[in-house]
């Protein structure tokens, strides 16, 4: 049975659907009054169900297409209810996805906090706003609705796919982007303490047959290769602060999966491998936090299924059609359907189940009035809160930095553990409660992703946390079809530059900032490396022309600007045989080649002045076999490696050569990199560092990632070291979520004519043109 007259209790006492829920807000009413025993009052009530036959009504949130939040009662019987509108707040979509005639909601998803009687609500734009729940329909549309923060700012043409959960004990807001991100943060309602607590990887390789069988031209594969690779990426999640556990139900190439883990990020399991297709983007996943089960929606198979917290005891719950959101209390499930017939999508089936299952004479239908499509998120509203200790009241939990639940280890205390999290940018200490800034990470990339390792202070072995220190907006994906090649670094700046085989983009790590340019070239071209003179502002490129075989060495000035997917053209510097590796030593200025020549058959190592001038070949008789550059900017020094994984040295003009005793720990090396007293190397699958004298004190930093019998995590782009100074991070103290988005929002000049009256509200920025 659903919890106890809900709807009504909460509602204007002379709006009510039955005697019996009359009868039990006067119960209520009296027993905080303490007119009436509570044993009396339990008695009473039984009675009243007894004679009456009626089961008590439970409220359900839903948002529709139109825009809006609503509430509305559900029954165990067929009846007609008229929705209150909750939400009042209307963000128009004209500049989103181009045309806003397409029916586009402005709230993506939603959430119930019971503890403060509030929906909290993210609209398409990132924002998270909270609508108190109204009394009546007399004061439903009279209410306005709270901004609490603006989350993230990406543009305009994104429509953001962000699914949120709320933890009311803690009070911290969950949340995935399914916008081919596959992380879990959690942040506060101040927007102040954002954290990044776990990610998914990768699971194997798409088979041959993604492309017929034809695999596209050489000079096209690296828009094609991160496509191989099978994401996994979160869809949906649920949180039971109860037992300080999280359920979290992911996308495998369009099948789904569901995973349980501790709501601090740790102790991620698979339960549940066959959750079913995703449809539509309609992926649910609800608990019932009494009974302890899971209940997802499968479209495909046209049915609710069920199991424990475990993943075991599954079962299926009922058949239903398309079924689209879900929402269980008790032993109440309420669910939507998507059909074609428009007379039918303003409907919610209710049954009331027993052992677990539907009955499908049990089924009752709730008509929505008014309400034209199918509900897509359903949350139902509980009776009252939960009373669950929070152990983060009491100073924080003793956290430095964020407090979150976890389940208990004590089998007497049924109340929630906890344990301590950091801010981007921050890793816990040894003691796990305090967080030490990361002042030194290296940078790579996996599978098309932006990874970080921590250097300082160095990650210890049992601390694997690859993602921990790039936000969503950060964070580059297969979206944009383009196969990262290159990763560098301006420490003056505190910039990041991303080069892909047709984009080039920059990252200011202070304010989040991404400025994108597409790269001039024609469309069979593809940038294949590049270095980065932070003193001149230059970026050296090499591309490879079409099919031909043909190879050019390019330069263009950073812009200062950030504009989105504007061109820069890179000036031809000369033609060059097939390109191996491309690095700058800032503070001379050279700018190293190494080509292999067919004509000699052995690789050749040239260097140049800023701008490409004063070309000269470099004779270095044990370079002859090389196949990829570094610059030693503290020793002033030039490395490089051969195939064989032997690796040498030299001085900036190509003498004083010296060999390390040892060759490279990793077979086939394809990239190196100098920073401080350490030399990393990588190839496709691992990154390992040695002293860069002595080739001693060898670690492995990132390792293989075996994700199938037949595939492993690739790492195809060049490496960066980060360094940081404690001064400079954009999570520090002064960091505010609302604040970051609109610094973004700011740069962006190019989109401030686009709802300007609307977005100065928030971050007046200086030079915004108003309407």
């Amino acid at each position: 049975m659903g919890h106890i007259g809900n709807s009504a209790c909460h509602a204007d006492p002379c709006i009510q659907h039955s005697a019996s829920e009359s009868t039990s807000c006067i119960l209520q009413r009296l027993l905080k009054m303490q007119q009436v025993p509570k044993t009396a009052y339990l008695l009473l009530l039984l009675l009243l169900w007894t004679v009456a036959g009626c089961d008590a009504a439970l409220s359900i949130l839903f948002n529709a297409k139109n825009g809006a939040v609503y509430h509305v009662p559900v029954n165990l019987e067929n009846r007609l209810e008229t929705p209150i509108a909750v939400s009042n707040t209307t963000i128009p979509t004209t500049h989103c996805q181009g045309d806003g005639s397409l029916g586009r909601a402005n709230i993506v998803d939603l959430d119930y906090d019971e503890s403060r009687q509030r929906v909290l609500w993210m609209s398409w734009n990132e924002r998270l706003y909270s609508s108190q729940l109204p009394i009546s329909n007399a004061t439903g549309g009279n209410r306005s609705d709270e901004l609490l923060f603006w989350y993230d700012y990406y543009d305009y043409v994104q429509f953001s796919r962000r699914r949120i959960a709320w933890d009311p004990v803690g009070e911290k807001l969950y949340s995935v982007d399914t916008f081919w991100n596959p992380t879990v943060e959690v942040v506060d309602l101040t927007g102040k303490h954002r954290s990044i607590i776990l990610a998914f990887g990768t699971t194997g390789k798409w088979k041959d047959y993604v492309f017929e069988g034809k695999m596209p031209a050489d000079v096209e594969k690296d828009a094609f290769v991160a496509m191989t690779a099978k994401q996994e990426l979160p869809m949906d999640l649920v949180l039971d602060p109860g037992t300080g556990v999280m359920f979290i139900r992911t996308n495998d190439s369009w099948s789904s999966r569901i995973h349980r883990a501790n709501m601090d990020g740790t102790s991620l399991k698979l339960l549940i491998t066959d959750a079913g297709k995703i449809v539509d983007d309609s992926c649910r996943i609800d608990v019932d936090r009494v009974n302890k089960r899971i209940y997802w929606n499968d479209r495909e198979k046209g049915s609710i299924e069920s199991a424990d917290y475990d993943g075991n005891r599954r079962l299926t719950v009922v058949k239903a059609a398309n079924p689209v959101a879900l929402a269980v209390d008790g032993n109440v499930l309420v669910w939507s359907q998507n059909t074609t017939d428009p007379s039918l999508r303003g409907h919610l089936s209710v049954c009331k189940l027993t052992d677990n299952t539907c009955d499908p004479d049990e089924i009752r239908d709730t008509s929505l009035s008014g309400i034209n499509d199918v509900p897509y998120k359903l949350k139902a509203v509980p009776d009252q809160a939960q009373q669950i200790a929070n152990p983060c009241s009491t100073n924080n939990g003793n956290c430095q930095q964020i407090c979150l639940l976890k389940p208990s280890t004590d089998p007497i205390k049924p109340n929630p553990s906890h344990g301590c999290g950091c801010k981007i940018g921050y890793r816990l200490s040894a003691n796990s409660r305090d967080c030490e800034p990361i002042l030194r990470y290296l940078v790579y990339e996996s599978d098309n992703y932006l990874r970080a390792r921590s250097l300082e202070p160095l990650e210890r072995d049992n601390e694997t946390r690859p993602y921990a220190l790039f936000p969503s907006q950060v964070v580059d994906n297969v979206v944009a079809r383009d196969q990262l090649v290159a990763i560098d670094y301006d420490p003056k700046a505190d910039k990041m530059l991303v080069l892909g085989c047709k984009t080039l983009k920059q990252i200011d790590l202070d304010d989040n900032l991404r400025g994108c340019w597409r790269v001039a070239r024609n469309s069979s071209d593809c940038y294949k490396h590049m270095a980065y003179d932070w003193e001149s502002g230059k970026v050296y490129t090499t591309k490879v022309k079409g099919m031909n075989g043909e190879y050019e060495l390019g330069v263009v000035d950073v812009p200062s600007g950030f504009r989105r997917f504007g061109i820069v053209v890179p000036a031809i510097l000369r033609s060059i045989d097939r390109p191996l590796s491309l690095v700058v030593h800032p503070k001379t200025g050279y700018l190293y080649l190494l080509t292999f020549s067919n004509a000699t058959n052995a690789s050749v190592v040239s260097r140049m002045n800023v701008g490409g001038l004063d070309y000269i070949v470099l004779t270095i008789a044990e370079a002859l076999d090389a196949r990829g550059l570094a610059v030693d900017s503290l020793n002033d020094r030039l490395y490089w490696f051969a195939e064989s994984g032997r690796v040498g040295h030299s001085d900036l003009g190509g003498n004083d050569v010296k060999v390390l005793p040892v060759e490279a720990p990793v077979l086939m090396p394809d990239s190196i990199l100098v920073d401080r007293d350490w030399l990393y190397v990588k190839n496709e699958t691992s990154i390992w560092r040695m002293n860069k004298k002595t080739g001693a004190d060898v670690s492995c930093l990132v390792p293989e990632v075996k994700v199938s019998q037949h595939y492993h995590a690739k790492l195809k782009s060049t490496m960066s070291v980060v360094a940081r100074s404690p001064g400079s991070f954009s999570y520090g103290d002064d960091y505010q979520i609302t604040k970051s988005a609109c610094k973004v929002y700011c740069a962006y000049q190019e989109f401030a004519q686009y709802n300007a009256t609307l977005d100065e509200k928030f971050c007046k920025c200086p030079n915004l043109k108003s309407d």
